[in-house]
């Protein structure tokens, strides 16, 4: 299943932005949706591993329910447009829905992606 990049957009407050092929994509306080393109990078602190994020796919996201899956570094493979996503928005989110609700997205989130 992919999801669509409106949906995204609708769900949350972001930004989009555009990083050619070859570049380096910034990391911080936010996590990402591809939209188009192929990102590869490294997530994890204890033990490093290697991550392909492609259109429909989040990456960044998983550190914010375990910091130990912290992404360490974001690529841009092919010209990428990218939706922008804080943490906090993430939270805001979750905050307003049912807490079973917010644990069972937690636990997707920690299980299925990067």
């Amino acid at each position: 299943m992919t999801i669509d990049s409106s949906f995204v957009k609708n769900l949350f407050v972001s930004d989009v932005i555009k990083v050619d092929a070859g570049n380096s994509i910034p990391l911080g306080d936010h996590f990402y949706f591809v939209n188009s393109g192929v990102v590869s990078g490294s997530i994890g602190v204890k033990r490093p591993a290697k991550f392909k994020a492609e259109a429909g796919q989040f990456f960044s996201l998983k550190s914010i329910i375990n910091p130990e899956d912290k992404v360490n570094s974001a690529l841009a493979d092919t010209m990428v447009e990218l939706t922008m996503v804080k943490y906090n928005e993430l939270e805001k989110v979750l905050g307003g829905t049912d807490k079973n609700l917010s644990a069972l997205l937690k636990s997707l989130i920690s299980q299925g992606i990067h």
